[in-house]
């Protein structure tokens, strides 16, 4: 388990509290969040967030496991969301997963 601080929260459940506050004033309804390195910590924390705020989301993942199990997740929460698989070190990867987004 990670590090606390404060009232026994680690930094990340802090982080996911704060961004949930922001999300909660702007909502998503009719946008899509992309989001990538879903794979594990803050990436995955976003995509929940997202889905919470109402926005569809993009699962931008190099890792074919992780990147379906973030998509299950989100559409658990009853969002919408598309797993791509995205190496976000090579740009017709990045571009690929754009294409696949807006078609």
């Amino acid at each position: 388990m990670g590090e606390t601080i404060g009232h026994g929260l680690c930094p990340m459940a802090i982080l996911d509290i704060l961004l949930l506050m922001v999300l909660d004033t702007f909502k998503m309804e009719n946008q899509i969040g992309i989001v990538t390195g879903v794979g594990q910590g803050l990436g995955r924390i976003f995509c929940h967030d997202f889905a919470e705020a109402s926005a569809a989301v993009v699962v931008a993942e190099i890792n074919l496991q992780s990147g379906p199990e973030v998509v299950k997740e989100v559409e658990d929460r009853r969002r919408r969301s598309l797993f791509a698989q995205t190496d976000v070190r090579h740009k017709p990867s990045v571009d690929q997963m754009v294409d696949r987004t807006l078609g």
